[in-house]
């Protein structure tokens, strides 16, 4: 199987990286904790999420308004999360 086209990618942490493919899914990845300013707030077109084993920690209101959002798979490690959308399934 392809790997979709990575559209937009940056930093949301001192050591926590994102990456937003063609098939609108966004992969957070690296290892310690999320940005409290999520670059995702408001991002109706994220259909799914990633968050990698050595995340630590997401922003409370990391994905509000991500309104088309479908899935998060989150490793069981992961600390203090608030989910806005139902359908998480652990790594």
């Amino acid at each position: 199987m392809q790997q979709s086209k990575i559209i937009d990618s940056g930093k949301c942490g001192n050591n926590v990286n994102y990456e937003l493919t063609k098939d609108v899914t966004l992969t957070i990845f690296g290892k310690g904790i999320m940005n409290y300013q999520s670059p995702f707030v408001i991002n109706k077109n994220i259909i799914k999420i990633i968050i990698k084993y050595n995340v630590k920690s997401i922003g409370r209101n990391a994905f509000t308004g991500c309104t088309s959002l479908a899935s998060i798979k989150i490793p069981i490690v992961l600390h203090p999360l608030k989910v806005m959308h139902s359908k998480v399934v652990p790594l």
